[in-house]
């Protein structure tokens, strides 16, 4: 409970006067872009391993917050009464189902799923494993979205990765450039970048703002997470506040940046199960 109640305040204050969806949501047609192209990296996956006809797949996603990602998948042809999200907190899931009517939407738990073995053909998470208190959570989550998944079922996954040095000195160079800071401000972020590059751990510290809690997860540690599933990851997109800076200057280089992967702060993955 007490999770929940840290959970609730940090969403309450990121959703103060739809702040989150001005920023990251699709009324801002800079974020809406960027979400475009991660569709087309969802929707290939989905339909490379389970096929054109989705008629009849049933579908869940953890962490289902507003319920967008979920929605979604009308358009592959998966019916809304085939669709499930479980989120932790009452209040995402009421504006969800206002959206999103049809679809249905339960409060639950990752760790304790209430749903059978074997229950759907896509189970879908995208950055909630991060917010677990501990990596024994991570796994555990992990562990129940193995469980409801059926033989051959695919598990997709995105969410925050740790930082390459080079989308963090990326980061800083364009918050320079922007103008938003001072000549002592410039040389403080080039002695940090500094420290933080030559520091071993840069890559557990290196998102450190509202999200310092987060247990970020890397391409290696998928393999932990999914023992004897068959495992299709790699970094995927581009840093959202990257991709934001870059489309202001060339939309045509912000996508070129986002296919590349190459200043991305995600893991995608396909998780198979046998």
């Amino acid at each position: 409970m007490n999770y929940q109640s840290e959970l609730e305040e940090f969403y309450a204050q990121t959703d103060a006067e739809d702040a989150y969806e001005r920023r990251w949501g699709y009324g801002n047609s800079i974020a809406a872009e960027y979400w475009h192209m991660r569709d087309e990296l969802v929707f290939d996956a989905i339909r490379r391993r389970l096929g054109e006809d989705l008629g009849s797949i049933r579908v869940l996603e953890v962490g289902t917050g507003y319920g967008h990602e979920l929605a979604k998948l009308q358009r592959l042809g998966v019916p809304r009464q085939n669709l499930m999200g479980i989120d932790l907190l009452p209040a995402r899931l009421k504006r969800a189902q206002r959206s999103y009517p049809g679809i249905k939407f339960h409060v639950a738990d990752a760790v304790a799923l209430p749903f059978g073995d074997n229950s759907f053909d896509l189970v879908m998470q995208f950055t909630c494993v991060m917010h677990a208190l501990t990596q024994q959570v991570q796994h555990a989550m992990c562990a129940e979205m193995i469980r409801v998944l059926r033989s051959r079922g695919i598990l997709l996954w995105w969410d925050l990765a740790p930082f390459k040095w080079r989308t963090l000195c990326l980061r800083r160079l364009l918050f320079v450039a922007n103008g938003s800071t001072t000549s002592r401000q410039c040389m403080s972020y080039g002695w940090q970048t500094c420290r933080e590059l030559l520091s071993s751990s840069i890559r557990r510290r290196s998102l450190q703002t509202a999200l310092a809690k987060a247990l970020l997860v890397d391409i290696r540690d998928l393999a932990r997470l999914f023992p004897n599933l068959e495992l299709e990851a790699s970094r995927a997109g581009v840093d959202f506040e990257i991709w934001n800076s870059i489309w202001r200057l060339s939309p045509r280089l912000a996508r070129l940046l986002w296919r590349s992967a190459f200043f991305s702060g995600h893991c995608f993955a396909i998780a198979v199960k046998q």
